[in-house]
């Protein structure tokens, strides 16, 4: 709601704001009950940053450019993950390597000046002068002509859920489970976020206790999801996404459960 209400530009500036803030108040931290409070607001900012930047993205790129697009968010997403092992091994204080880490982000602040709004975004909250101002501004980045005979129309009756008895009503997240149809799949999609948060931050923390060098193993547990992004890509491609998803998912159960296996406990 709050990324709807307040724009996705606002949203990642605002994140990232936030997350800097209270990173670094986190290096500071005088017990561990104040560690825990600015915990759980850098868990919320950096979900907020995630979430705002790659909403921003898929609605300023081409249906044709979005796998793309998504590749290459994760690949950043794989390098970056990679690198937090080199901040822990050159700088082994957790305060030092939390105040690194932490601070820098308030940079994030200058995208308010940079970056543009989502045209879907204003379009969906009717303003239509400016949704339109920036798609010609896009065009002329990119070298193109913007159709005059293109005029940007506003309906805000379309976003409006019609009920039984004529009147209409803005959409809430309780439509999600309103019907059978949207329960089922909104359960569905839902636990698989679950599973895979779950089982992907479970193996990556613990990454650690693989091998001598902890640095070492957490770079490759991480560095590998690079060449995972780009055969991903290609499967959604190729495959679509559901065969994409219940392959991806199937594949790891069976791995996860043959590395359970005794004989391979005590290689």
């Amino acid at each position: 709601m709050f990324y709807s209400r307040k724009g996705r530009k606002f949203c990642l500036v605002f994140s990232a704001v936030l997350l800097a803030v209270t990173g670094t108040g986190m290096a500071f931290a005088p017990h561990y009950a104040v560690f825990l409070v600015l915990r759980f607001l850098v868990g919320a900012a950096s979900s907020g940053l995630g979430m705002s930047s790659y909403i921003l993205m898929m609605e300023c790129v081409g249906s044709q450019y979005r796998n793309r697009a998504l590749v290459g968010l994760c690949v950043a997403y794989a390098i970056g993950y990679s690198l937090l092992a080199l901040f822990a091994w050159a700088i082994p204080d957790w305060r030092h390597l939390q105040l690194s880490i932490s601070t820098w982000i308030i940079l994030f602040i200058l995208y308010y000046f940079v970056i543009s709004e989502s045209p879907r975004w204003l379009h969906g909250s009717g303003r239509g002068k400016e949704c339109e101002q920036l798609l010609r501004r896009i065009a002329r980045i990119n070298g193109k002509t913007y159709p005059e005979n293109v005029t940007i129309e506003i309906d805000n009756s379309i976003h409006l859920i019609t009920l039984s008895n004529g009147k209409t009503r803005e959409p809430n997240v309780v439509d999600t489970v309103r019907t059978p149809n949207l329960r089922k799949k909104s359960f569905i999609l839902n636990y698989e976020w679950f599973v895979v948060a779950y089982v992907y931050y479970g193996l990556t923390l613990n990454a650690v206790s693989l091998g001598k060098n902890p640095y070492m193993a957490f770079v490759y547990s991480t560095a590998v999801e690079v060449p995972a992004a780009l055969i991903t890509g290609f499967l959604l491609k190729i495959c679509g996404r559901r065969l994409s998803t219940v392959s991806s998912m199937f594949v790891g159960g069976v791995c996860c459960l043959v590395t359970a296996l005794p004989f391979l406990q005590r290689m």
